[in-house]
């Protein structure tokens, strides 16, 4: 975990502090991704779960690797809402 920590410096998905990231798998060791740092992100409980059950993905992220939310949740810029015309 000390070297992961080195590439990333804390949670790949929100910047959390180290103390409470767990190494994720990018390619799953179920699906025979290895277990060295390239193949790992440090993510924190709430990105893990993100990742792990709200279908968040790991993508690439200059040279490192971050994540984003599913294509059907992902908004576009805020709008003033529309005011109905009396």
């Amino acid at each position: 975990m000390d070297a992961l920590m080195a590439r990333y410096g804390g949670c790949g998905g929100c910047g959390e502090h180290s103390a409470i990231c767990q190494a994720h798998h990018i390619r799953p060791r179920s699906r025979g991704g290895p277990t060295d740092v390239d193949n790992l992100i440090p993510l924190c409980w709430g990105c893990h779960d993100k990742v792990h059950y709200h279908d968040w993905q790991v993508v690439p992220d200059g040279g490192l690797h971050t994540i984003e939310p599913p294509e059907r949740i992902r908004h576009g810029p805020a709008h003033a809402p529309v005011t109905p015309i009396s």
